[in-house]
């Protein structure tokens, strides 16, 4: 996704153009006057015809933000260095502020909350589990075009792959002897000390062993803990 990075006398900025899903997300930002800041997105987002923008704030600065464009969609505990993160959304498309699902997904999130939270999976005694590496992308870019019909980054090139290795995502992988099973990431912001855990796929052969959930858990508890990561 391409990268835009403003430094003007009221605020710096940089943000990620995802013209797949027609939003903007800010990746960082400082700010003297919010209000020019609000200013910049909203005339950036008219330019490329987004319709959100998505602008992660922290809790010193979520007083100095006006409401009269962005509402408060949600807030991450530690997600600028521990510090709570307070998502502002604003929507250039009235249709795309709406939910016609709403309802449901309230219910279905309540349904998942409520259920116990235990699982029994272990890894079968013929799957191996190991941290990815470069020679891995071209076999997980093979899984992921095969699982995701759609995705919002292009998980389906090696390069890319190799790219967010290199810069510090790390990558778990599950394989049946030299075939791909499943895998799974922790995207990381090494600046704000965050991760994100995303790329999960299993493929169709190897769905029903929890594969999944094993990997994410041991990122959350091995590959992340060990880098002081907050998810």
């Amino acid at each position: 996704m391409p990268i835009i990075i403003r430094d003007e006398k009221d605020y710096s900025v940089q943000v990620q153009l995802d013209e797949q899903n027609k939003r903007i997300w800010v990746n960082r930002y400082k700010t003297s006057n919010p209000s020019a800041l609000e200013d910049f997105l909203i005339a950036l987002a008219s330019e490329y015809n987004l319709q959100k923008i998505i602008l992660p704030v922290k809790t010193k600065d979520l007083p100095r933000f006006p409401r009269d464009t962005f509402c408060l969609e949600g807030t991450i505990d530690g997600y600028f260095g521990g510090s709570s993160g307070h998502f502002l959304s604003a929507f250039l498309d009235a249709e795309r502020e709406k939910s016609l699902t709403k309802d449901r997904d309230q219910e279905n999130l309540k349904e998942i909350l409520d259920y116990p939270q235990t699982y029994n999976y272990k890894l079968p005694g013929h799957l191996t589990m190991r941290r990815a590496v470069t020679r891995d992308t071209p076999a997980m870019a093979d899984l992921f075009s095969n699982v995701f019909k759609s995705y919002p980054t292009p998980v389906y090139d090696p390069l890319y792959l190799a790219r967010s290795m290199s810069k510090g995502d790390l990558f778990l992988v599950v394989y049946n002897g030299n075939r791909l099973a499943a895998a799974a990431a922790a995207e990381i912001d090494w600046d704000y000390k965050r991760a994100e855990l995303t790329n999960c796929a299993t493929h169709t052969d190897f769905r029903g062993l929890g594969l999944n959930t094993l990997l994410l858990k041991e990122l959350e508890k091995d590959a992340c803990p060990k880098n002081h990561l907050h998810l």
